[in-house]
């Protein structure tokens, strides 16, 4: 089975907004995998990173309570 990965920008309290790839949300937390912002001098491999997602990869926990919105910037088949 194959889904789509979304590309998000989670905007919350802090002055931070993450963008990465939406691994998993519910009422408590969401979860974001490769930051993307972090990353983003990555030249002609950039797009490995948008489609690759390794066990190693950088992890951000946002707690539900702090997110005021969540924008989907882009989706991965």
């Amino acid at each position: 089975m194959s889904h789509s990965l979304q590309i998000c920008c989670v905007h919350h309290n802090d002055k931070l907004k993450p963008v990465g790839l939406l691994y998993f949300e519910n009422e408590r937390v969401v979860i974001l995998l490769n930051n993307l912002i972090e990353k983003a001098g990555l030249g002609p491999i950039k797009f490995v990173r948008n489609e690759h997602i390794e066990p190693e990869s950088s992890i951000i926990i946002i707690p539900r309570n702090q997110v005021t919105a969540i924008e989907i910037l882009q989706e991965i088949e």
